[in-house]
């Protein structure tokens, strides 16, 4: 199971975690990480989710999927940060210059 967690940060709250799980693919909605991050009044972001296949490497996707979020969120002051991908033992943490 692929799990995917985004991490947003604010001035008064070091991490609140918003959650989505897929079989194969996750699946979120884009207008609920927005009002969630409007709401805790988030000021950057950080990716996290598994990779079932063991590689710690980006996919094409996931890379889409940042540049896209970042983009997305960057209209609301909110900045994407890294991205973290977790494979079995392994793991791949990136700090993103997207904006």
């Amino acid at each position: 199971i692929e799990k995917f967690y985004v991490l947003f940060f604010s001035k008064s709250v070091s991490a609140i975690r918003f959650v989505a799980n897929g079989i194969d693919r996750i699946y979120f909605c884009v207008d609920e990480l927005i009002k969630f991050a409007i709401h805790h009044r988030a000021e950057s972001m950080m990716l996290v989710h598994n990779h079932p296949s063991g590689e710690t490497a980006p996919s094409l996707e996931d890379i889409n999927t940042e540049r896209r979020l970042a983009e997305i969120f960057s209209k609301i002051n909110v900045k994407l940060t890294h991205s973290l991908i977790v494979a079995e033992f392994k793991y791949s943490l990136r700090a993103l210059e997207l904006q």
